[in-house]
Order: C-alpha cells, then sequence, then structure tokens
C-alpha cells in the first residue's frame, strides 16, 4: 500500500483520490497543483476519496493543517466540485473525518459509504443532477471494488 496520497483525473468528470497508509505533507502539496490542474479544466466534477489505505490516522496538529488546506480551495471548489463521496471502512477513521468537519465545513456536499460501489453510485446521481454522466471509464472502478 502506498504511503502518501494520489489523485487520478483519468475519469473525468470523476476525481479519484486515494490515501494511502497516511497522510504526509507532501501530499498537501501534490494535491494543491492537481486540484489547480483541474480548476483550471472550468468544469464541474465529483469526487471519490478512498480512505480505506489508511493506518495511521493524523494527529490534532495534521487535522489543522489539512483542514487550512481545504479552506484555501474553498472557493475553487464551491464552484466546480459537485461534491464528495468518501469511502470509509473504518470507524475510527470515519470519527478522523468528522473531527475534521468540525475544524472546516465544506462548501459541497459530503458522504461517508462503505465501498466504491456506493461511492459511484452517489458519485453519478450528482453528476445527473448537473446534467453530466459518470465516464464508461469508470466502470473499471467498479470492477475493482
Amino acid at each position: 500500500m502506498p504511503r502518501g496520497t494520489s489523485v487520478s483525473i483519468e475519469h473525468f468528470p470523476l476525481v479519484v483520490i486515494t490515501v494511502g497508509e497516511e497522510v504526509v505533507s507532501e501530499d498537501l502539496d501534490a494535491m494543491t497543483e492537481a486540484f489547480r490542474r483541474i480548476f483550471a479544466r472550468r468544469k464541474k466534477y465529483v469526487v471519490i476519496t478512498d480512505v480505506r489505505g489508511i493506518v495511521k490516522l493524523p494527529d490534532a496538529t495534521a487535522r489543522q493543517r489539512i483542514a487550512s488546506w481545504w479552506k484555501t480551495l474553498a472557493d475553487d471548489q464551491r464552484i466546480w466540485n459537485l461534491g464528495s463521496a468518501n469511502i470509509v471502512a473504518s470507524a475510527p477513521v470515519r470519527g478522523a473525518l468528522t473531527a475534521l468537519t468540525w475544524l472546516f465545513s465544506s462548501p459541497t456536499p459530503q458522504a461517508y459509504v462503505p465501498d466504491m460501489r456506493a461511492a459511484l453510485e452517489w458519485a453519478e446521481a450528482r453528476l445527473a443532477e448537473a446534467d453530466l454522466e459518470l465516464p464508461a471509464s469508470a466502470t473499471l472502478l467498479r470492477a475493482a471494488g
């Protein structure tokens, strides 16, 4: 399992973020650049964030840094992001994510789902509300689970 986080736009307008064993500082820098490229498209999108691989939960300092980072993206998120489905299998991780929402209220709808299938269903519904479609290539994600 990768240690850090990756961002894929392979299935745009679906953006898939995969969190590895832990979130490290370098991840936030790389994600900032990835989101700059996404925002530059000036097109609506939906996010699936898969945190099932996380092993080390962010401490309070890291959670504050993550929340501050998200705040810097809020204006563009509000314009372009239709929402995020977060795949969370672990109760402690769901708790850590809930704690993050106390620090920062998301400018877009959020869902916490148990698996990729549920995430794709949620994402597909959000896209349909904006008259967009889930790309056919997303069936690969469904098959991968």
